[in-house]
């Protein structure tokens, strides 16, 4: 992403904002941003329209992630209710030894299904959506970040700069070392 908007920066700094029309963006939010460079819009427009559109983006994930935990927090609660309802039965038939062993089965089923929807599914799932939350905003944040400095016709090499700053450190570490590698000729 860093590379992409610092390549987007060079395009607009050689052809201005309109030559950013002729570009194709996989990603919707950059590409709805460089739609905003590209159209002349103010930086305060920018950011606010770019911000509110991560915001609730944000939310939907923070929204689905809830739903998701709290459904793996109930889930084994559940269960128990169900194996409680399964040993009522079991003891309630006890004078009956032949109908014990389907009421048992449905006691440690009932445990055995809350356990597996909370652990095998909903947890999962919630801590997925919360990776993904994490991430969305870093890469959300970096685009727009880097869209308003495209914006302000800011040097590509300084666009890409102040992004990677975003990057964890040995990611960095990394860009900059491949950098360094292709700039020394062969």
């Amino acid at each position: 992403m860093v590379d992409e908007l610092a390549d987007l920066a060079e395009i607009a700094r050689k052809s201005g904002p309109v030559g950013l029309e002729k570009t194709e963006i996989e990603d919707p939010f950059l590409a709805k941003g460089i739609c905003f460079v590209a159209d002349g819009y103010d930086s305060t427009f920018i950011r606010d329209n770019l911000e509110r559109d991560r915001d609730n983006f944000l939310t939907h994930l923070d929204e689905g992630q809830k739903i998701y935990r709290a459904i793996g927090d109930c889930a084994p609660a559940f269960g128990m209710i169900g194996t409680l309802i399964g040993m009522v039965q079991m003891f309630a038939n006890m004078t009956d030894p032949s109908k014990l062993g389907p009421y048992m089965v449905v006691a440690l089923l009932a445990t055995f299904y809350g356990a597996a929807v909370a652990n095998l599914f909903c947890m999962p799932l919630a801590d997925k959506l919360h990776l993904k939350l994490v991430d969305e905003k870093l890469n959300r944040t970096l685009i727009i970040d880097g869209i308003l400095m495209i914006r302000e016709a800011k040097s590509p090499t300084l666009v890409r700069e102040m992004l990677l700053a975003y990057l964890p450190e040995k990611h960095r570490h990394a860009l900059v070392e491949d950098d360094a590698a292709e700039a020394v000729p062969a």
